[in-house]
């Protein structure tokens, strides 16, 4: 779901390229454009509280009872860090290139987001934080837990990798379950 995902930046890199008036319908493709917001609407971060129009927020902490978690290993290769916390949000946004504007909704996406906010912590979160682990039933107790955050900010230019419907002449970009959004603000990405 984040940004270290080498695999998924180069398969993003690979899909594609449309400018916004040129995408197919029901066709895999990447468009690149500047992100707006959409009826002056915007989102509030769920770790920082910044302004913005889609946020991806990761918590990584030990596990443990006082996490209320318990697992053997996962994907870090480590027994003792687990993906506690994992919050995709925001509100529909558009993007906009030369060609045209599309609306993406970033319910269900995934993100490639780079890193805007990180916090560690061994006595215990800021209220924001643990606001954010009480949303997943995560106690964090006094454990050491990473929090990352990754935000489209109004203005940044972006990635987004799906298909999309023309809805009124405009195109529409949305999850579906077999096939969720990939927003992707890494340069290399934005490439046409």
């Amino acid at each position: 779901m984040f940004w270290w995902l080498d695999k998924q930046l180069r398969e993003i890199r690979g899909t594609p390229h449309y400018a916004i008036a040129e995408l197919p319908e029901v066709t895999i493709g990447r468009i690149v454009g500047v992100a707006k917001p959409l009826d002056g609407k915007t989102a509030e971060a769920a770790l920082s509280g910044r302004t913005c129009l889609a946020y991806m927020a990761k918590a990584v902490g030990s596990t443990g009872s006082s996490l209320g978690v318990e697992v053997a290993t996962n994907f870090h290769g480590s027994s003792n860090k687990l993906d506690i916390a994992v919050d995709v949000g925001g509100v529909p946004f558009l993007v906009e290139d030369d060609t045209g504007v599309a609306i993406v909704d970033p319910a269900g996406a995934r993100g490639a987001l780079g890193v805007d906010e990180k916090s560690t912590w061994w006595k215990g979160p800021l209220e924001r934080q643990e606001a954010f682990l009480a949303r997943f039933g995560v106690n964090p107790g006094s454990w050491s837990v990473d929090c990352y955050e990754g935000i489209v900010s109004i203005g940044e230019k972006i990635a987004v990798v799906g298909f999309g419907q023309r809805v009124d002449g405009r195109l529409r970009m949305s999850s579906s379950p077999k096939l969720p959004l990939v927003i992707c603000d890494n340069l290399a990405t934005l490439k046409m």
